[in-house]
């Protein structure tokens, strides 16, 4: 008995509509908005055209066969097929699922699953004919678990132990939001607010030890593990954002030194509490360890730097000799000093409120601190 399961109706008419309302988007803008054309900007709408015949013939020739005899995938790319006696087994991502050989020598990707028509029967369908991948590792990590004797005497205590974990983990990345956007939207300058959030990551690192290896910086969907990793991210970027906008940086050259320092030491401490022992997802943990330990780094290391700093100012008083906006997802308000101290002209981002109430011309007066890390830094005001 063979089943085919293809895209839903109502997905195709979104792909389809969608696809052809960007390329005659593009195309009325290359004719219709752009003064004398030439074979450049032509060149544009042609590519978007192909790409979106290549989109509606996917839709409509995407289909997924499973039959007593293999499993079957069509697409605009082709056909591939694999025997099921040479099918190891499958596992659901986020966004595709992949069937495996035994063999090696094929894979087949399901991209865009949850597109697919009754995609409930679908992965019923392959629960029934092939193995669960994802339930074999799960289970397999759950035995690892339960013999663990570090966890504790009984394999009762090492369940407590991984419930534990579970609240731990659940309860560290709810407070990572909660902290994003109180320090973001509410207490903007809240000291006891932004002292939580610069040691929020340092209480990651405490929670992953304690967990005696059931908490890893991050982890797969279906692992038997819990992660950290959101509640920590969410920290490190509040931390980042937040001494990016509220310091300007005189001088470089220390402050790399130093975050490059950091950064190499917590990326060990990550390697010897949740990478070292890992068996999977090593080089993602590896990944988000050195994103996250550079990021921290640099924020932690200004905002101490900063804070902290009780050195005597420098007074100087350059003039504005221009002033611009840039527009993005937000805008940004910049000032363009004259040299002052051994700083060349330089373009300066400074908030909406003095932007408008400074003029070109004018003079504004720049506090020059030594840091309390000895990386040197300045504010504006007028």
């Amino acid at each position: 008995m063979e089943q085919e399961f293809t895209t839903s109706i109502y997905w195709k008419i979104a792909y389809i509509a969608g696809s052809i309302a960007i390329a005659g988007f593009v195309i009325f803008i290359s004719f219709f908005k752009v003064p004398n054309p030439n074979s450049n900007v032509l060149f544009a709408p042609l590519i978007f055209v192909i790409f979106a015949i290549c989109v509606i013939i996917n839709m409509i020739k995407r289909k997924v066969s499973i039959s007593d005899y293999s499993i079957i995938k069509s697409s605009i790319w082709g056909v591939k097929e694999i025997p099921n006696e040479d099918v190891k087994g499958f596992k659901i991502g986020d966004k595709a699922i992949y069937i495996k050989s035994i063999s090696g020598n094929a894979r087949i990707s399901i991209r865009d699953y949850t597109t697919i028509e009754n995609v409930s029967e679908l992965v019923k369908c392959l629960n029934e004919r092939y193995t669960n991948l994802d339930e074999v590792e799960y289970k397999a990590e759950l035995g690892e678990i339960l013999q663990d004797q570090n966890l504790g005497i009984s394999e009762e205590e090492r369940k407590q132990s991984l419930n534990k974990a579970r609240q731990m983990s659940m309860a560290y990345n709810v407070g990572g939001f909660l902290l994003f956007f109180l320090s973001l939207l509410i207490f903007k300058y809240n000291p006891i607010v932004d002292f939580i959030v610069l040691i929020y990551p340092l209480a990651g690192v405490l929670i992953m030890i304690l967990s005696k290896g059931l908490i890893k910086l991050i982890s797969k969907k279906n692992s038997a593990y819990y992660h950290i990793f959101i509640g920590m991210y969410m920290a490190v970027i509040v931390t980042l954002i937040k001494t990016i906008v509220d310091y300007n940086v005189y001088q470089y050259s220390n402050l790399w030194v130093t975050v490059l320092a950091c950064s190499v030491i917590l990326i060990l401490v990550f390697y010897v509490i949740s990478i070292k022992k890992s068996t999977n997802m090593v080089a993602g943990q590896f990944i988000m360890a050195i994103i996250i330990s550079f990021c921290y780094s640099y924020g932690s290391i200004l905002k101490i730097n900063c804070t902290f700093d009780k050195s005597p100012s420098q007074l100087y008083t350059p003039v504005i000799i221009d002033k611009h906006i840039t527009h993005g997802k937000k805008d940004s308000y910049y000032l363009k000093l004259n040299q002052w101290a051994a700083r060349p002209v330089h373009d300066t981002e400074v908030g909406y409120d003095l932007y408008y109430r400074t003029n070109i011309g004018q003079h504004v007066d720049v506090y020059l601190r030594k840091g309390f890390l000895n990386i040197p830094w300045f504010t504006i005001s007028d």
